[in-house]
């Protein structure tokens, strides 16, 4: 069986009680010949990663480590069976061993997911898709996250300064070689930026503003943009001693 794990996204279906990840954690998998990595979070995991040796049929021999929703730092070894469903996704079979805690094994099913199956996945997002994919998010969570008022509005604009922080990180890390050419860093660097677009989307819905309000303002000042004379403008920036 020819299996390959790469830019594979993966989501809990069954776990075993005694398991810290559920049907809210994400798991993104890479793969580079025999070895495969992943990260996931999510549910009640905050942050984890794995690492396994594929055989030949595509079973993984892997050994994770994360961080849970109460700050504690948890480590196992798992084996994972595949099965390739009848729509061609792959379903993970689990058995699995925590090292740290009290060393109780379990079982689990993890299973590929895609955001979207129909033909309009291929097509750009709008602002309009990604407005309503932002509050489509936020009604799952309402109950935790903050109201969609403006009065929180300056929270996520403070959330996306953060989140610009990292896409500088990676790229003082990366370089710009690496982004362009390593397939995983590249995504981690598109990655980064989709969290600073998401962010600034929900600063859009928090102000309540609209997406027709939206494209009449930008198209207003691309034109006045389009017109503008950079130099004189900014003349103190083209000043030559």
């Amino acid at each position: 069986m020819n299996i390959n794990y790469n830019n594979k996204r993966f989501k809990s279906v069954i776990n075993t009680d005694n398991g810290e990840v559920n049907h809210q954690t994400i798991f993104k998998y890479f793969q580079k010949d025999d070895l495969v990595w992943a990260e996931y979070s999510g549910g009640g995991i905050t942050k984890g990663y794995l690492i396994a040796n594929v055989d030949d049929t595509g079973n993984l021999d892997m050994r994770y480590q994360h961080v849970n929703s109460n700050g504690e730092l948890m480590t196992g070894k798992c084996f994972s069976q595949p099965k390739v469903l009848e729509d061609g996704r792959i379903q993970l079979h689990e058995k699995w061993e925590w090292t740290s805690g009290d060393h109780s094994k379990g079982e689990s099913i993890v299973e590929e997911f895609k955001w979207d199956d129909d033909s309009s996945s291929k097509k750009p997002l709008s602002i309009v898709d990604m407005q309503k994919m932002s509050y489509d998010l936020w009604n799952e969570n309402k109950d935790t996250w903050s109201p969609m008022e403006p009065a929180y509005g300056k929270d996520f604009i403070l959330y996306m300064i953060e989140e610009i922080g990292e896409v500088i990180q990676v790229i003082k890390k990366k370089k710009v070689d690496l982004i362009m050419s390593d397939p995983y860093t590249r995504e981690k660097f598109i990655e980064e930026l989709c969290d600073v677009q998401m962010y600034y989307i929900d600063v859009l819905n928090r102000y309540h503003i609209t997406p027709e309000e939206f494209r009449q303002i930008y198209l207003r000042k691309f034109r006045y943009n389009m017109k503008r004379d950079y130099k004189k403008d900014h003349s103190e920036l083209f000043k030559t001693d």
